[in-house]
């Protein structure tokens, strides 16, 4: 849950970063790359695959020690 929290403070901190970089460039075509929108989906495209695995690796782990578990049990 603290990984989600994490995600959305940091996308909307990216967001703020990025319209304040865009209002002080001005709205020039060639520095297209630094509107608020293309900053907060190139933020979010880099941070999702960590994210992803930070909130899902605990449960991996889980998993595989229950499955250990289970085995030796067995054995």
């Amino acid at each position: 849950m603290s990984e989600f929290v994490i995600l959305w403070i940091s996308t909307i901190f990216s967001f703020l970063i990025g319209s304040m970089y865009y209002h002080n460039h001005g709205s020039n075509p060639l520095k297209s790359l630094s509107s608020p929108l293309s900053i907060f989906l190139l933020t979010t495209l880099i941070r999702s695959p960590f994210f992803f695995l930070a909130a899902f690796s605990p449960l991996f782990i889980q998993h595989n020690i229950s499955l250990t578990c289970s085995v030796q049990t067995i054995q």
